[in-house]
């Protein structure tokens, strides 16, 4: 069906229209200027009251939507965290059962550190304190006729005898001769200075006379002559052996169990992965 074309107004409507709104437009500046204020007013409050409920509005929306975006997160998270966890369909019990083996494993760690750690030191300590013997020291200081300190070099000069530099040959020897011989070598010890060329003999027993003993023993078997500087002392008392081989036993033992433990930490991850 064919639509007719709109007509245009005839000239009697627009003259009516125009003559209504020069009416409406002549009783609005009749009006009081009062009801004007009150109509301005109440149109302002109509249009900050629309501007608050729109913000709320909006704000009401933007804390649901990151509401849900967070829980979508949470529940993706929760999602993965199940499917890594076959064996568990409860985070809870999983928990449980997480906080119960690294409290087992703490326990086996504090037993094994005792027991690898504080075992063998307390052993050390009771041993040195109560069970193993005192030993004595005694210390002389002497000097070899044949051997001769080391002579200072000029070091703008070089023209000395290099034969002369270091003339304490027989001292060491005598002391690998000594060790040769000797029984036992760890009941003495040679200490050899060969700046100053003093030898410094030091000997150990189980009490003060066999140590002082041993000392002269070892003094008169020399097999070149010397000259004595300081005599074999004799020792007031034994020597305090139990902290510096409790001290070693702690950090040797501390070392080993530290190793042990990392390489036991590597086979697990490895076994796991």
């Amino acid at each position: 069906m064919r639509e007719e074309p709109t007509k245009s107004p005839s000239v009697a409507q627009e003259t009516e229209r125009l003559r209504k709104w020069r009416e409406i437009r002549r009783l609005a500046a009749e009006a009081p200027i009062n009801n004007r204020m009150s109509q301005a007013a109440q149109d302002r409050e109509t249009r900050l009251d629309l501007f608050e409920k729109d913000k709320a509005r909006r704000i009401r929306e933007a804390e649901d939507r990151r509401r849900i975006e967070a829980e979508g997160v949470e529940g993706r998270r929760m999602e993965k965290a199940r499917a890594h966890l076959d064996a568990l369909d409860d985070i809870e019990t999983a928990k449980a059962r997480l906080l119960t083996a690294r409290q087992a494993a703490r326990k086996m760690t504090a037993i094994a550190l005792g027991i690898c750690v504080g075992l063998p030191t307390l052993l050390t300590a009771l041993y040195f304190m109560f069970i193993a013997a005192p030993v004595f020291q005694s210390t002389s200081i002497f000097a070899l006729e044949a051997a001769q300190p080391i002579t200072a070099r000029n070091p703008l000069f070089n023209d000395s005898d290099p034969y002369l530099q270091s003339s304490m040959a027989p001292a060491f020897q005598m002391r690998a001769r000594l060790n040769a011989e000797t029984i036992e070598p760890r009941l003495f010890t040679l200490s050899i200075d060969t700046q100053q060329g003093l030898l410094t003999l030091t000997t150990m027993g189980k009490t003060a006379t066999s140590a002082v003993a041993l000392n002269q023993q070892i003094l008169e078997g020399l097999p070149v002559p010397i000259m004595l500087i300081a005599p074999a002392s004799i020792p007031i008392r034994a020597l305090s052996r139990a902290p510096k081989n409790t001290l070693l036993v702690f950090l040797s033992s501390l070392s080993l169990f530290a190793i042990a433990a990392v390489f036991l930490q590597a086979l697990r991850h490895h076994a796991y992965t």
